[in-house]
């Protein structure tokens, strides 16, 4: 029930390793132009496909569905399904809800680079930490100051931008701490405290509702997301800092893991389509005890990988070959590119 995570400790990642690029690229030639082309040719075709697939397929396969298919094309097409699902505007039947996290990754990507831009590190972070600290008390006092019965604040928080900002821009604010070797060196000093100290709270929270710790536990999704994003803050602050030879370093650097990183977008992208299909036919054959449990899982994990192997070969490597004609121009060493960690 906690897998929902995932997509909390990415942005933190993914918060961090942009603004990596952007503070290294920031006065290079190009610095908006190859940001976005990049960007574009990393996440637009696989995406755009994907839905479109999707939406094809479900309107003419399900005609009960098409008026809810039109409604659904354009928060979709226009990277704000998020907002959709937080205003209860947009339901969810088909397999492409998950890509709300995609929209908010978008509008962070469409504003952040020019922030980052005109800000020096010392009124980035401090605007950063403004960002994050704005973010968690918007989820604590708007249910007090603003009460709806239209409004489940579940799903607000949980899918809005503006409250979940905290987890993107604390992995941005570590990224300008590194621009300073006493914070990068005191960062690495708390690093361990701090996620032990976060996983305690997120497991508390998750003891307070485990059969549903997100949406029916108030506590979750107004201080969780906060502390989850600390927990992988802290985690990697401990993967950039520590030794090679620590054991958690090299645990990281498992070739398994390093797979599932390159293949992490497409994976994420695919990975309901063969649940809600499996789902279907398991039901409609009464598959079910502890065999069919585990048939379903290790289906569940196989095909969207062999999906993923698949979208790589043929049509997400052939595209990104594209992207030798905006290359980043760095005045220093080059921060590892999130181009393969994108889910």
């Amino acid at each position: 029930h906690m897998g929902w995570a995932g997509v909390d400790m990415f942005f933190v990642l993914s918060g961090f390793l942009i603004t990596s690029i952007l503070l290294q690229t920031k006065a290079g030639v190009g610095y908006f132009k190859n940001f976005y082309a990049r960007r574009a040719l990393r996440i637009f075709p696989l995406y755009y496909l994907t839905i479109t697939t999707v939406f094809v397929v479900v309107y003419i396969f399900s005609p009960d569905q098409r008026g809810e298919v039109i409604f659904s094309l354009p928060w979709y097409y226009l990277y704000v399904s998020n907002w959709g699902f937080s205003l209860l505007l947009l339901a969810d039947p088909f397999a492409v809800g998950l890509t709300w996290s995609l929209a908010i990754e978008e509008q962070f990507y469409l504003v952040w680079p020019l922030i980052v831009r005109y800000l020096n590190s010392k009124k980035l972070a401090v605007f950063s930490l403004i960002l994050v600290i704005s973010s968690l008390i918007l989820r604590i006092v708007m249910p007090y100051i603003y009460t709806s019965a239209t409004i489940d604040y579940g799903e607000l928080f949980y899918h809005a931008t503006f409250t979940r900002l905290d987890s993107l821009i604390l992995g941005a604010l570590i990224a300008v701490a590194y621009e300073s070797d006493f914070w990068k060196k005191l960062l690495k000093i708390f690093a361990a405290p701090v996620l032990v100290i976060s996983l305690a709270v997120v497991s508390y929270l998750v003891y307070l509702n485990p059969i549903s710790p997100l949406w029916d536990n108030p506590p979750m999704y107004i201080y969780g997301f906060t502390f989850i994003a600390l927990a992988a803050g802290g985690l990697i602050v401990m993967l950039t800092t520590y030794s090679e030879s620590n054991l958690l370093r090299r645990v990281f650097r498992l070739r398994f893991l390093s797979f599932f990183g390159k293949y992490s977008y497409a994976i994420y992208l695919f990975h309901r389509i063969p649940i809600l299909l499996l789902d279907k036919i398991f039901k409609e054959n009464s598959i079910s005890g502890y065999p069919g449990w585990f048939l379903f899982s290790f289906l569940a994990l196989l095909i969207p990988v062999i999906m993923a192997l698949i979208s790589w070969n043929l049509f997400e490597n052939p595209i990104l070959n594209f992207k030798k004609n905006f290359e980043y121009q760095v005045s220093e060493v080059k921060t590892p590119s999130p181009e393969k960690t994108t889910p």
